[in-house]
């Protein structure tokens, strides 16, 4: 597809309705926002593939199978022009956990199977040739690409979209043998980058696997890229994310000194230093009237960020990123001016030794 097409995992993000109506994000879309979705698309000829996670419930029951019917039905409603679906399946535990999978016997390979025939079978009959797409992980283990059987029940039923977490993109295909067999199976091929998720923290890891992936994708010019970086670098002016970009990074900068100036406070006046208040007050107290003045750039940035994100984001999302990337440094800041304050109320020093 190329830069024809975009993949929406919605999680509970949705408009759904009846069953569903109250299991959904209170800040997630509403029918109004997907219109404007899908319309944008339309005109700028994206098609959007849903991505629907199918392989949540227990497989073994056929109540199962009522429910994900009708949050397909919904989702397909929703996506009136689009000929593809994603219904995931990764990561998952293959385990016989509920007491209807013991009445059912059958290996877990073959569950495995057996769920994709029906969510496959599921879609055909909301939309008939409607190409459906799965996450590929589970099926690249020995146990589906030594079993020819197994795969075979798959073939014309599904595409495997491959992707992995390893950073050398490429390298990890050159000994991956389902890359091999899936051809004899599968007409239809892809390869997805993984730009965010485990490792959640190792950013790096995840923008390496991107890049590696964009560099060598069949489809993606990347000295065209080169020669419109001018053109670009206005448009992204035009972006709405661009002041959230421009406050992250302010933010960013800030707390990155504020780390450098907590490493030299405790660098220079130990745990040892501070008990018997042997280290240099005038210069402890030049370093913590400093943090107090990053404590005030760090409480701006976090307004003014705080501002931009709320253009685009609900009050959850905010506090969640704050939570996670703000309130830690404001809590070693905190412990800092705890563990320094003592040192200037002694006024007097024992005689060496101090033990």
């Amino acid at each position: 597809m190329g830069v024809k097409g975009v993949l929406i995992e919605y999680g509970d993000i949705l408009p759904l309705e009846e069953i569903f109506v109250d299991v959904g994000h209170q800040a997630g879309y509403t029918k109004s926002d997907r219109k404007l979705t899908e319309k944008a698309a339309k005109e700028n000829e994206i098609e959007i593939i849903p991505l629907i996670q199918t392989f949540v419930i227990s497989p073994c029951l056929n109540a199962t199978y009522v429910l994900l019917q009708d949050l397909l039905q919904q989702t397909l409603d929703m996506h009136p022009n689009s000929n593809k679906i994603h219904i995931g399946c990764d990561e998952v535990m293959l385990n016989n956990v509920h007491d209807e999978c013991y009445i059912k016997q059958m290996k877990k390979s073959e569950r495995y199977i057996d769920h994709i025939q029906c969510i496959v079978n599921i879609v055909h009959q909301i939309r008939p040739g409607i190409r459906v797409l799965i996450w590929d992980d589970i099926l690249r283990h020995d146990e589906f690409t030594k079993n020819d059987k197994l795969l075979n029940q798959l073939k014309g039923l599904v595409e495997p979209v491959s992707w992995n977490y390893v950073p050398t993109f490429h390298d990890y295909y050159k000994t991956l043998s389902a890359w091999k067999i899936y051809p004899k199976f599968f007409n239809n091929i892809w390869a997805a980058s993984a730009f965010k998720a485990y490792p959640s923290l190792l950013y790096s890891l995840h923008i390496l696997n991107t890049d590696e992936f964009l560099a060598d994708n069949p489809f993606y010019d990347c000295e065209t890229l080169m020669k419109s970086i001018g053109k670009y670098s206005q448009l992204y002016k035009l972006l709405p994310g661009i002041s959230i970009y421009s406050s992250i990074s302010s933010l960013f900068t800030v707390v990155s000194k504020i780390q450098n100036l907590l490493k030299l406070l405790y660098d220079t006046s130990p745990e040892y230093n501070r008990k018997y208040s042997f280290v240099r007050r005038y210069e402890l107290d030049s370093q913590l009237t400093e943090l107090k003045g990053f404590q005030n750039d760090l409480l701006s940035s976090k307004e003014r960020l705080n501002h931009d994100l709320s253009n685009l984001y609900s009050k959850d999302i905010i506090d969640e990123w704050f939570d996670l990337y703000v309130i830690p440094i404001e809590n070693q800041m905190y412990k800092a001016y705890i563990d320094f304050s003592p040192v200037f109320n002694i006024t007097s020093w024992v005689r060496r030794p101090l033990i």
